[in-house]
């Protein structure tokens, strides 16, 4: 029996089993399984001090979460938090596996005890500010963009996301500035450029637009988003060859996008 699969079954805790369940369950660059196997044969060894089991067990969480497991992740997180009940992280992940759930009451509260004890962290700000987005609140989620924003001006999400809110109210000028400082910040994000680009189109600019769909393109050739935006754009000025073709390229590379 290999060590992953001694690891996984829960049994062979001896001295270099645990240490490398030990790597697997901490380490960064572990694959999801790989993680669930090593935290939780660390778990179940009985050697772990509170606050390692509390670790193990929050890392155990996110390895759910990545695979889409949220109700494991859920019964993770909240087995960490019994045992470590000021840790800012499991309130986090919680509340994103119960916003994933549909359990807006849920997460909102993860969310607020998240930064309740931690309030200079952007990220359940941040997290909260999408929900309150995705509910149609869009004054809370300024609210909170722009709290992020003013915590942690270099963090480049943040500007993403509240420029996408100034695009659904409109204000296509707000949205682009707020493009122009994430791209500042990070320029091979190439949804980035496709969303200040669809503001320029919004804006029927659509040189600009162009522009800004070619830099995503030559960023990630295979994202089919910015070939049809493109595609659009290229119609409004009367390329119909050029539009065709980049209409039939986004189809080509996400047959989903147009169904």
């Amino acid at each position: 029996m290999t060590l992953f699969a001694r690891i996984a079954a829960g049994f062979g805790f001896g001295k270099a089993t645990l240490e490398q369940s030990r790597q697997w369950c901490n380490g960064p660059d572990s694959t999801p399984d790989q993680r669930i196997a090593g935290c939780t044969a660390l778990i179940q060894a009985g050697t772990e001090t509170r606050q390692s089991l509390a670790a193990a067990l929050y890392n155990r969480g996110n390895a759910h979460y990545a695979k889409g497991d949220y109700d494991h992740a859920i019964a993770d997180y909240s087995e960490a938090l019994r045992l470590d009940p000021n840790d800012p992280s499991s309130y986090d992940n919680r509340g994103s596996a119960y916003s994933h759930k549909g359990d807006v009451a849920g997460a909102l509260a993860d969310y607020d005890r998240a930064i309740e004890i931690d309030p200079q962290n952007i990220k359940p700000i941040y997290n909260r500010g999408n929900l309150y987005k995705r509910k149609g609140d869009l004054d809370r989620a300024m609210a909170d963009y722009n709290q992020a924003i003013s915590l942690d001006p270099k963090a480049e999400w943040p500007y993403i996301n509240r420029g996408n809110l100034y695009k659904d109210k409109k204000d296509y000028d707000f949205a682009i500035a707020d493009y122009n400082e994430a791209i500042r910040l990070n320029q091979n994000n190439a949804a980035t450029f496709n969303n200040r680009a669809t503001a320029y189109y919004l804006k029927q600019n659509y040189d600009r637009a162009i522009a800004d769909y070619d830099q995503a393109i030559s960023i990630d050739p295979n994202y089919a988003i910015p070939y049809y935006g493109r595609s659009l754009a290229k119609r409004q000025r009367g390329d119909t060859a050029g539009a065709d073709a980049d209409e039939a390229h986004a189809k080509k590379l996400s047959p989903d996008l147009f169904k």
